[in-house]
């Protein structure tokens, strides 16, 4: 994009030009689209001179067969919308994680022909913001949904097989502070209470140390260390609690994975 920016004149924010780039090659003024072939001719005409550098851009991914992240999404749609289905490509479309999709998956979701479609989305769970997903998608799973069948049922799970009733009510009592949030609780359904300790530290390698120390401490008690774990929000902040553990040798099982 910064390429075609720059070989396109472009003297503006590179934000407005990527604004329209997200809308997708098909929603340009101007675009003529071929409809039945999958194909799509853009033209410079009526285009501003925004559009006109986003229109660069797309021709350049389409003359070398390539597609951006969004582009993706937007040709799915393109696709689905252009092509004749005499009978439904699915029995059943199934869509997990409904409270991450964006307002084009949820397009994409409606536009696709199944004869039944089963969503599933925790709204307490919604991470992808940063991406577009719908604010308000329990009101977009019940669009597709009518959209998609005559009748259709939506179930609240409240039971949580996972964690002990004080894990369970410490998290109901931090999530009520999302205002924008359906009314819910979660129940835990383990019959186990469990411990919830909040601490803070004034740096994180005296956090790291802590927890060194309370790992040694449970298994002298007779603890596992297949039964702990460590949830870090980055898989760098994952190594660094890593080699502090291996140095009190503490055992440590983890995956390799692309440093994020």
């Amino acid at each position: 994009l910064k390429k075609a920016c720059a070989d396109g004149g472009w003297k503006g924010s590179e934000a407005e030009v990527r604004e329209i780039v997200k809308r997708g090659p098909y929603v340009l003024r101007g675009a003529v689209g071929n409809e039945g072939s999958g194909r799509v001719v853009l033209t410079t005409g009526m285009l501003s001179k925004a559009e006109s550098v986003a229109n660069f851009y797309f021709r350049t991914l389409l003359s070398g067969q390539m597609l951006d992240f969004d582009g993706i999404l937007h040709a799915a749609l393109y696709i689905l919308k252009c092509a004749k289905f005499d009978k439904p490509l699915a029995e059943h479309l199934l869509v997990d994680e409904a409270q991450d999709l964006s307002n084009i998956e949820w397009e994409i979701v409606n536009t696709f022909p199944a004869s039944n479609l089963f969503c599933v989305g925790d709204f307490d769970q919604k991470i992808f913001g940063f991406k577009g997903s719908s604010d308000s998608f329990l009101n977009a799973a019940k669009e597709a949904l009518q959209k998609a069948m005559k009748t259709w049922e939506a179930h609240t799970l409240d039971e949580n097989w996972r964690c002990g009733s004080a894990v369970c009510d410490a998290a109901n009592r931090l999530i009520e502070h999302n205002t924008d949030r359906p009314k819910k609780q979660t129940i835990s359904a383990t019959g186990t209470t469990g411990q919830v300790t909040v601490r803070s530290f004034p740096n994180p390698l005296s956090e790291r140390e802590a927890i060194a120390q309370a790992i040694s401490e449970l298994v002298i008690g007779g603890e596992s260390e297949m039964d702990m774990a460590i949830l870090c929000r980055t898989n760098n902040l994952a190594q660094t609690f890593t080699e502090k553990l291996e140095a009190n040798g503490i055992p440590v099982a983890k995956k390799k994975r692309q440093a994020f």
